[in-house]
């Protein structure tokens, strides 16, 4: 058997994914998904996907450490252990991804193409250029144009000939005076004049845009490990993360603010620079509140 002829494999997972690790020690707990899923705060299909190591299903690496380590506590296994666990995981992943990649693009492996695929690929090449061309250099017909009306041109010697009618007297009056009598001022153009004032005074003003809404301020300091999940008026979705001892955050949006603390009494949290009683119930680590009403 050549090379070329090899199927490349995935190799063999040498230790228990996450996932079967995971799943193996609820059902040792004699814990339902259901339960799990509901301390989790996570859907039952999302856990399935975890437990079943399709990670591309969750919505980050950052969710899909998270939960690890939850679920980790609940089951009462090692999180770093997991996390370890899922990170060599992932890792052989990758190369048995190379693997195939590169198992394909050698010659004569599986992503060659077959002999007629290049000329039928030319011929259609061929025939775009050709659509191409005859769209750009196709002439459209013109369009006749107006023609522009000529001025009108009076013969000097016949403008002796042209009769003028003069109201009765006023000749009289003009040879008596001496004075030749002002020609009456055009109506046409006066009109104009009328009509493009009319016209400029009706073209109304450009509003103003309206200033941008002020966003809310909120600000978490954690004192020990605590999840936090933050939802804004809006409906998005601010953070979804696990914080550690010593970090801070500082988030912009639309308050009213829901806020999901995993360790309520490891956070204190402002709004807007004004500080934001926690107090959790006692017995739960865990507290739902609204900031910003």
């Amino acid at each position: 058997m050549s090379a070329d002829d090899t199927t490349v494999q995935t190799p063999p997972a040498t230790l228990p994914t996450p996932g079967a690790s995971l799943r193996a020690a609820r059902e040792a707990a004699q814990l339902t998904p259901k339960a799990v899923a509901a301390e989790l705060r996570l859907p039952e299909e999302k856990l399935q996907a975890l437990e079943q190591d399709q990670y591309e299903r969750m919505a980050s690496d950052t969710f899909v450490r998270g939960y690890i380590r939850r679920y980790a506590r609940i089951v009462k296994l090692d999180g770093e252990e997991l996390i370890a666990a899922y990170e060599g995981y992932l890792q052989q992943l990758r190369a048995t991804t190379e693997q195939v990649t590169q198992a394909q693009d050698r010659p004569g492996g599986r992503g060659k193409l077959p002999n007629w695929a290049m000329p039928a690929a030319i011929v259609v090449g061929l025939i775009v250029v050709w659509a191409l061309a005859v769209s750009l250099f196709t002439e459209r017909p013109a369009e006749p144009v107006a023609a522009a009306p000529q001025p009108q041109v009076v013969n000097p010697a016949a403008a002796d000939e042209i009769e003028v009618d003069v109201f009765p007297g006023a000749a009289d009056a003009a040879n008596d005076s001496g004075e030749t009598l002002p020609a009456p001022a055009p109506a046409a153009g006066s009109a104009a004049v009328t009509s493009a004032a009319a016209t400029s005074a009706a073209v109304p003003e450009p509003e103003q845009p309206a200033p941008a809404p002020v966003a809310d301020r909120i600000d978490f300091v954690f004192s020990d490990e605590c999840w936090i999940e933050v939802t804004d008026a809006s409906g998005a979705v601010l953070i979804a993360d696990l914080q550690q001892a010593g970090q801070s955050l500082s988030l912009s949006g639309t308050a009213p603010f829901s806020v999901m603390l995993g360790n309520a009494r490891a956070a204190t949290l402002a709004l807007n620079g004004a500080a934001v009683a926690v107090n959790p119930i006692s017995g739960r680590k865990t507290l739902r509140l609204t900031v910003g009403e």
